[in-house]
């Protein structure tokens, strides 16, 4: 019995040495998470932050952007020649206006056209709107429409610098 109590002992005695190595946590492993978690937060709120940043110059820039318009207004337009006179050919499905009139008689990007449907009873003629130029070969140009009113452009109708 005496070995066994003697057994005990020792093994009492190697438990009460090596438990509070074993037991006990390591050194701050908490707080070096805590850190890294801080520091994780803190460039979450910054990333945050940029986004609502440039979201709200986003919505700046779009305000601004519907507001203004790339179309240069009607007076600072340079005025086409006098006399010109076409025929709308085709409207793309994107809604570009070919028309049968070029540089060929003096027609430049940027002129302003406006496009009207004769008819044979003058009451049934009627205005479409205004077109801008915005590309020009000799014997062609391609506008896009700038204002119009609920009427579709369509091949056939008329294109001039002026209603006569």
């Amino acid at each position: 019995m005496r070995v066994s109590h003697l057994a005990l002992l020792v093994v009492a005695s190697i438990l009460i040495a090596v438990l509070p190595v074993v037991a006990s946590p390591p050194e701050n492993p908490v707080p070096k998470e805590d850190k890294e978690l801080e520091e994780l937060s803190r460039e979450v709120q910054k990333r945050r932050a940029e986004v609502e940043d440039l979201e709200k110059a986003l919505k700046k820039w779009r305000a601004s952007f519907r507001t203004s318009s790339f179309v240069p207004k009607p007076e600072r337009m340079p005025a086409p020649p006098p006399k010109v006179e076409g025929i709308v050919k085709e409207i793309t499905p994107g809604g570009l206006v070919h028309i049968s009139i070029g540089s060929d008689v003096g027609l430049q990007r940027g002129h302003i056209l406006k496009v009207f449907r004769l008819d044979p009873k003058p009451e049934d003629s009627k205005f479409l709107g205004t077109i801008e130029v915005v590309s020009v070969r000799p014997r062609e140009a391609v506008a896009r429409r700038v204002r119009s009113t609920s009427d579709p452009l369509k091949p056939g109708d008329h294109v001039a610098d002026r209603i006569r």
